[in-house]
């Protein structure tokens, strides 16, 4: 994995998942951990939630991490994105409850959604990126 795509995986929390269902796509910013291996996401949801029912039918997904949380107001620096094509894949325990504790201690304020008995923490398994510096330098690869 390139050091850049690295670098915004581990400096960022924030996501957009891009999932499909019956050719419409719908896309939802989402907090997430990543694992140690920098391969995998975990994110949280409702399992009444439209992109649950999209993941449950289709487990293939696309995921947008950008730079602009790190850029001050008015910078000329461009803005660095990585879009990642994934597969879903539900957890459970002992790994849920270790993710559950995780996502509590880290992002408090998700604390309402984890006490659900509706909430549902799955993992997104990234395959391969394609990174934007800018509006005209890419580079793709394979993780």
């Amino acid at each position: 994995m390139h050091d850049m795509v690295e670098k915004m995986l581990k400096e960022n929390q924030l996501c957009v998942l891009c999932t499909e269902s019956q050719g419409m796509p719908h896309c939802s910013l989402m907090t997430y951990i990543l694992d140690e291996e920098r391969k995998i996401l975990y994110l949280i949801t409702s399992m009444n939630s439209r992109k649950y029912k999209n993941l449950k039918e289709n487990a293939n997904v696309s995921v947008i991490i950008d730079s602009r949380q790190q850029l001050e107001v008015g910078s000329k620096h461009p803005i660095t994105s990585v879009t990642f094509d994934g597969e879903f894949f539900e957890i459970e325990n002992p790994l849920l409850e270790e993710m559950r504790a995780k996502f509590g201690a880290r992002h408090p304020e998700l604390g309402e959604i984890l006490v659900q008995d509706s909430c549902v923490i799955f993992s997104v398994r990234l395959k391969n990126y394609l990174l934007l510096n800018g509006p005209v330098q890419t580079l793709q690869g394979e993780l």
